[in-house]
């Protein structure tokens, strides 16, 4: 059973790269990263993130040996999308909502205006009716 290390180098080989060239890419020294191919000592999680970014490579292969199967990577496309298509939808109920509020809110201040000018009319047409002109009193 091949070990960590031992499919990095593999990977490694496969992109034409030197230990020290990926040793270089994942910012650790060239002993260290001997170390990590002889199977002496573990990566980091950042630098096992580094490596299988650089080589292009899933952590399934690197850590376990395992290819992710074409059914495994559809299904995390799809859930992938599924999960954008769920964002942009509810981003447009935001938007919906907010233009509902905004609706909302323009049509109180509009009942209110109304309720203002009801108020002005109605106290302006009593006081007319109320009050005789100048002309009635004189005559």
């Amino acid at each position: 059973m091949k070990n960590i290390g031992i499919r990095i180098k593999e990977k490694r080989k496969e992109n034409n790269l030197s230990q020290k060239d990926l040793a270089e890419k994942v910012g650790i020294d060239n002993s260290q990263f001997s170390k990590i191919e002889s199977g002496k000592l573990l990566p980091t999680i950042s630098q096992l993130v580094e490596i299988c970014s650089i080589l292009n490579e899933s952590m399934d292969w690197i850590v376990l040996g395992k290819k992710s199967s074409p059914d495994q990577m559809d299904i995390v496309d799809m859930q992938t999308k599924h999960i954008e298509i769920q964002e942009k939808y509810i981003k447009s109920l935001e938007r919906e909502l907010e233009d509902l509020k905004n609706n909302l809110r323009f049509n109180e201040a509009l009942k209110k205006e109304i309720e203002i000018l009801k108020k002005e009319k109605t106290s302006t047409s009593s006081t007319a009716m109320a009050r005789p002109t100048k002309e009635l009193k004189n005559k």
